[in-house]
């Protein structure tokens, strides 16, 4: 089969591997059709050991079932229509979550360190879904990290215990509003009520103001970073519930938001919109950080079972369980939010390049998706 490693630091070739083995018994073979970027497929290129791995890169696909493992239930599951998944948590249990039958149109995300960007993949049942009749190949390739990780962060569903899921009428500042992962974040937000604003560049401006955003801030409008937030002061004097930093990183030009944001949050004792004991502390949300020691704290409370974090900071990883994917499947059959594909890219040595170029660019609005078959 075809499938897409990294060549050198650089660049990306299309090479010949062997076909995946059958699928083990709680796992179902899918022929891709599309696969979506994320910034974490480039940064495999400096894995120390990737000329001895190999490996194939993406995680997010769409495809067709194939072969289904031997103990994954036979059949279709309840259809992404279903009613009792159509809020968070609601009517999940005694669900059939992850039945196929071959011929199913799927989209998931796979573990490890990828093996998506190929013609065929091994994924476990409970990492995909079916794909919803209204997406396309190329838009259902786009939902799995980005759209995970924005229902993970914003519906708390993490490892902090102290923090509840979004409601209606909080407010949420979204820094990197028009990149995949803030587009899915926006959308989501509103879905839920929220009061949602952004920032982005100029040029994306009008794009993420058609996301439904309340307010849009632009950080190449403003003379410096203080400017910024006197024009988010002054546009949300009271602050908010939530930020969720979309761009922070360990990345050179990625800029470092949290110095300049953290300080709009709601003082933990001011009003919210929910202010019943359940209501959730102020917390800003990051989805990486330019500082180490951050993951090693949060690597470290997943292992002990402990938060040893930051308090009022929240840095995790996407929970792809069924249940998660089943609720994310339901919102899109209904419309609620919808995939920005940027640009598709051929399945070629200079396609796969080009596509990580685009979104290595952070110039992408929306998904890069390279289209298999």
């Amino acid at each position: 089969m075809r499938a897409a490693i990294w060549a050198s630091s650089s660049s990306a070739s299309v090479v010949s591997l062997p076909k995946p083995p059958p699928p083990g018994p709680n796992e179902i073979l899918v022929r891709v059709r599309a696969v979506a970027l994320n910034p974490v497929d480039y940064k495999v290129r400096l894995w120390p050991l990737r000329h001895i791995y190999t490996p194939t890169l993406g995680r997010d696909f769409s495809g067709e079932v194939i072969e289904v493992g031997s103990d994954v239930p036979a059949g279709r599951g309840p259809s992404s229509n279903t009613d009792g998944a159509s809020s968070p948590g609601a009517g999940e249990q005694g669900m059939n979550l992850n039945a196929f039958q071959r011929g199913d149109a799927v989209m998931g995300i796979t573990g490890g360190g990828g093996n998506a960007c190929a013609e065929y993949v091994v994924v476990s049942a409970s990492r995909a879904v079916r794909k919803p009749p209204n997406l396309s190949f190329e838009a259902a390739a786009g939902v799995g990290v980005v759209y995970l990780t924005g229902y993970c962060g914003l519906f708390a569903k993490t490892a902090k215990k102290d923090r509840k899921a979004i409601c209606a009428g909080q407010s949420i500042l979204i820094a990197g509003g028009s990149g995949g992962t803030g587009t899915a974040a926006v959308q989501l937000a509103k879905s839920a009520g929220c009061e949602v604003y952004a920032i982005c560049s100029s040029k994306n401006e009008q794009f993420v103001k058609g996301l439904g955003t309340d307010g849009v801030f632009l950080y190449d409008a403003v003379e410096n970073n203080e400017s910024l937030v006197r024009k988010i002061r002054q546009a949300v004097p009271n602050g908010f519930d939530l930020i969720y930093d979309t761009v922070s990183s360990g990345d050179g030009p990625d800029m470092n938001y949290e110095a300049i944001l953290r300080p709009l949050l709601k003082d933990a004792g001011a009003s919210s919109a929910d202010t019943s004991p359940s209501s959730s502390p102020p917390y800003y949300v990051a989805l990486n950080t330019p500082k180490p020691t951050d993951w090693i704290r949060t690597i470290l409370s997943a292992a002990v079972g402990r938060d040893l974090t930051r308090g009022g900071y929240d840095l995790f990883l996407p929970d792809p369980s069924a249940a998660n994917w089943r609720f994310l499947a339901k919102w899109f059959e209904d419309n609620k939010v919808n995939v920005q594909v940027d640009k598709t890219f051929d399945f070629t040595d200079e396609g796969v390049t080009a596509a990580f170029v685009r979104m290595r660019s952070r110039r992408a609005v929306g998904k890069v998706v390279i289209k298999i078959a």
